[in-house]
């Protein structure tokens, strides 16, 4: 029993956002708009910033944010633990495509 309890809090321990939110995401552009040159669908990082360049050359920023509900989980459920894991994995960002019409981030 204690073996399963000790197993059980490593698991949680993880980082909410490490298991969940840890791999890449995909931008899908407008019909003739690029993302940092490329022509879309691509697959980038969630870490860092993207550029959306629509047909007509208007520019958008697409910015890494933190999701607050990774946070949240981290910090209440995971005992502090998941969120120094998620911190130092930066795998709590999530892309912010609000301010880019017609952007869609998977």
């Amino acid at each position: 029993m204690k073996n399963q309890v000790l197993a059980m809090m490593l698991t949680l321990s993880m980082g909410c956002g490490t298991l969940i939110n840890g791999g890449p995401s995909t931008i899908y552009p407008p019909q003739g708009g690029t993302i940092d040159g490329v022509p879309g669908p691509i697959v980038v990082s969630k870490k860092s910033a993207h550029e959306v360049i629509y047909p007509n050359g208007q520019r958008c920023l697409i910015v890494p944010a933190v999701g607050l509900g990774y946070v949240v989980v981290d910090v209440v459920l995971l005992f502090l633990v998941g969120l120094v894991i998620d911190a130092v994995t930066g795998d709590w960002s999530v892309l912010d495509a609000n301010q880019c019409p017609g952007v869609i981030v998977t």
